[in-house]
């Protein structure tokens, strides 16, 4: 799922390790990437999250083995973002 957003690549990363570590996604947390774009991953079991903090937007993605569950993580990261 993308957002469109004018927060500016800094503030979704804070919002992103915020809203991952709100969710229980707190193992592993990373940061990767440039100023331009940037990508906080973080796991809880055996799921995989990564916000996508882009100049425009933000892509939020989560994987694992249920995609029910998946879906799950995924809105309440949203919520919480």
């Amino acid at each position: 799922m993308s957002w469109e957003t004018n927060l500016g690549v800094g503030t979704c990363v804070q919002r992103a390790k915020l809203a991952l570590r709100d969710s229980d996604f707190n193992q592993g947390l990373e940061i990767v990437g440039d100023r331009g774009n940037r990508t906080v991953v973080a796991d809880h079991g055996s799921y995989q999250a990564s916000l996508h903090c882009l100049v425009h937007g933000v892509n939020f993605v989560v994987i694992g083995p249920d995609y029910d569950q998946a879906l799950w993580y995924r809105d309440t990261i949203i919520r919480k973002f």
